[in-house]
């Protein structure tokens, strides 16, 4: 079901603004690398990495909370009480490091182009094999449980490929048409204004802070937020692996550490060209287990300067490396995901002025390969190299624990009729190569200006929901255009239930991200400088914080692009960590699971998790089941020993 297409025009009128260049580069500069070609970087030599130039412009109260409550896997006391993943944890065990990064290696005077792809090592390679990646062993922290008993078992390796739900009786859901957001942020004592929001825990409470308009908001119980430290927007990751979230900011490629207070004091960077970017996508790429940046480069407008992508490479918590430049494109969004399963991190770049998007496909080492256009994702349409793309989303649309994928587009109209329109692409799976089958619009209306998607589960129904901002409150038409919520009515059918949901009228923004901030089970919405608080009617759930151990306790940094799997009779659910969606925003990094479930359900709820290389994953580099025994809470899941070759 499409509504308000005639209030947002989606047949529009043959207008757009004037100064806009849809198509074509400017020229490039000559410090540049050949013209916008792709080099190859040289490690530890001068890169050429300057601007080039051009012509043209762009132009609660409310139902409780679940408590904190006391655990049976008495094995250590957490430091925090009251601490929402529980007071007391299972004990964590880590094993044996492998080797550090080896030196890096200067590439030889008068070195021919190397070829045209980033490859995180550039030319000669650093000693890394498989046989130095870190080996961690771990096991399951969870909030605990109201009766005797261990509440989270590890299963054997030898387990079929997919998680199910043992001794369940699945009841019908109720809650999609009961969610309605309303805007708390004035009596929460926030202001989260700006373009873009990153959600984490900075300080190590447990719950989720926000990184929004120049300013972290640490979040207290999910009662209230105070104004901590003024900082650039970024993303959240552990970039030293001492198990809290430090800040990337991709605008000036700047590095703040946390000391695991949310006390965050800069690192000078040095070696790294100016920039200007508006997204950036974060994973250990080369699976050393430190996290790197693919940090996409934009334009000035005023200036007419194009600025390329960066691929940077983390010197074991010490600074960053540019290793490879490409200044072909205008990118918006970065968004990095393990598409097709082999266990690394795999990059989709959104670019813009009608220039074709890129699929980065990681060779495990951090050497890439644009596969887009072989694999169907440049979402792009007949006549067009490419769209106006601003940002992407990952995630599992039609519940067949297959990533798909959501390409907004920005679309004015020109003599060649609509330029490329937003679209669903549909990841295909392993038997057809990880291909992606384009599935249309799917009932996401007409806008010109669409800009920065979302992907979550409003309704706490299972699958996934999309959230959709725009950035001109009029189009060049003169019709008014909305961010946009669309529900999932799943067979890729999408309707928009803004006005329903208490969403309506929203002003243009870019800044859209999701987090359950008060963990009270279900998702809520930071969005043009306002936090709307879900009052839906809630059902079971699930999350999960998937993480591998360190010297200073838990981190991601070696586990994005992990992703869990849980059956529901024929569906499978599957969320995936990822750190940084649409352009410029981030997620929570709990994956948030509805669970189908009646009251009267006793059972155990199983959970398939895929890690990355290196974290104990199974003889065959598959993946690894748990069984959860208590649900309604935060369950923290940690890799197994590796299984016996």
């Amino acid at each position: 079901m499409v509504r308000r297409q005639a209030r947002h025009g989606w047949q529009g009128h043959g207008l757009r603004p004037p100064g806009l260049q849809d198509q074509g580069s400017p020229r490039p500069h000559p410090a540049a690398s050949g013209r916008g070609a792709v080099r190859s970087p040289r490690l530890h030599a001068p890169l050429r990495h300057g601007p080039r130039t051009g012509e043209g412009r762009g132009g609660r109260p409310g139902r409780p909370r679940h408590p904190p409550q006391r655990g049976f896997l008495q094995r250590h006391r957490l430091p925090e009480a009251g601490h929402p993943h529980g007071r007391l944890h299972s004990h964590l065990r880590p094993g044996a490091h492998g080797g550090l990064v080896g030196p890096l290696r200067r590439a030889a005077p008068g070195q021919p182009p190397l070829p045209p792809r980033p490859d995180l090592h550039g030319g000669p390679r650093c000693p890394l094999g498989a046989d130095r990646r870190a080996r961690l062993i771990g096991a399951v922290r969870t909030t605990g449980s109201e009766r005797p008993g261990d509440p989270v078992r590890r299963i054997p390796y030898a387990c079929p490929w997919i998680a199910f739900l043992g001794s369940s009786l699945f009841a019908q859901s109720q809650v999609q048409d009961q969610a309605r957001f309303v805007d708390l942020s004035e009596s929460l004592g926030l202001e989260c204004s700006g373009e873009s929001a990153a959600w984490g825990d900075c300080n190590g409470d447990g719950w989720s802070d926000l990184l929004a308009g120049g300013r972290l908001w640490l979040n207290d119980s999910g009662d209230r937020f105070r104004a901590a430290a003024e900082l650039p927007d970024g993303v959240l990751v552990d970039f030293d692996r001492d198990g809290d979230l430090d800040l990337f900011s991709c605008a000036g490629q700047r590095l703040f550490l946390n000391d695991g207070t949310a006390a965050f004091k800069e690192l000078e960077l040095e070696g790294l060209p100016r920039t200007r970017s508006r997204g950036v996508a974060a994973g250990d790429f080369d699976q050393d287990g430190w996290i790197d940046f693919y940090v996409g480069g934009f334009e000035d407008w005023g200036e007419n300067i194009t600025y390329p992508d960066h691929l940077l490479r983390n010197l074991e918590g010490k600074g960053l490396a540019l290793v490879w430049s490409d200044g072909r494109y205008r990118a918006r969004g970065v968004t990095a995901a393990d598409f097709d399963e082999d266990g690394d991190v795999d990059v989709y770049v959104s670019n813009y002025r009608l220039q074709p998007n890129l699929l980065w496909r990681n060779d495990g080492a951090g050497g890439f390969s644009d596969v887009a256009e072989s694999l169907g994702v440049i979402a792009t349409s007949a006549g067009f190299q490419g769209g106006h793309s601003i940002g992407a989303a990952w995630g599992d649309f039609d519940d067949d624990g297959q990533l798909d994928l959501f390409a907004g587009n920005f679309a004015h109209r020109d003599d060649r009729g609509d330029q490329p329109k937003s679209r669903f692409l549909r990841g295909l799976g392993e038997a057809d190569g990880f291909s992606f089958e384009d599935q249309g619009t799917c009932g996401v209306f007409y806008q010109e200006s669409y800009a920065s998607p979302a992907a979550g589960d409003y309704d706490n129904d299972g699958d996934l929901d999309l959230f959709f901002t725009t950035v001109y409150p009029v189009a060049s038409f003169g019709l008014q255009n909305n961010p946009v919520l669309y529900r999932n009515n799943r067979d890729w059918e999408f309707e928009d239930i803004t006005d329903d949901i208490g969403l309506g009228e929203l002003p243009a923004t870019y800044q859209a991200a999701w987090a359950d901030f008060d963990r009270d089970g279900d998702m809520d919405l930071v969005t043009a400088g306002k936090l709307f608080v879900n009052r839906g009617e809630v059902g079971h759930w699930l999350e999960l914080r998937l993480a591998a151990p360190v010297a200073g306790g838990l981190s991601h940094a070696s586990v994005i692009g992990a992703n869990a799997r849980i059956r529901q009779g024929e569906r499978i659910l599957s969320r995936h960590l990822v750190v940084g969606t649409g352009e410029g925003n981030q997620n929570d990094g709990l994956l948030h699971f509805a669970l189908d479930l009646d009251d009267s359900w006793e059972g155990t709820v199983e959970v398939e998790v895929s890690w990355p290389p290196g974290h104990g994953r199974d003889e065959d580099g598959r993946r690894q089941l748990y069984t959860v025994r208590e649900i309604d809470r935060v369950v923290t899941l940690t890799p197994q020993p590796e299984a016996s070759k």
